[in-house]
C-alpha cells in the first residue's frame, strides 16, 4: 500500500519542474540566479558559505 501511494506521488511529480525566477536577486549576494531542479535528483555543489542552504530555503519557501 506504502508502495502504490509512493508509484502515485512520482508519477503525479514526473514532468513538473520547479523554476526559481529572479526573486531571489539580491538576497545575501545572489545576482542572477536561475535553477532548475529536475527529477528524479538535482545536486547543488559549492564551497562553504556560497548560498547552497540559502538557495534549498528559498526552494522550499516557493514550492
Amino acid at each position: 500500500m506504502l508502495q502504490q501511494r509512493f508509484q502515485q506521488l512520482w508519477e503525479s511529480l514526473q514532468g513538473k519542474k520547479l523554476h526559481m525566477p529572479h526573486f531571489l536577486d539580491g538576497i545575501r549576494g545572489i545576482n542572477s540566479l536561475r535553477v532548475g531542479f529536475d527529477y528524479p535528483v538535482s545536486v547543488i555543489a559549492g564551497e562553504n558559505a556560497s548560498g547552497k542552504s540559502t538557495v534549498l530555503f528559498a526552494a522550499a519557501c516557493a514550492y
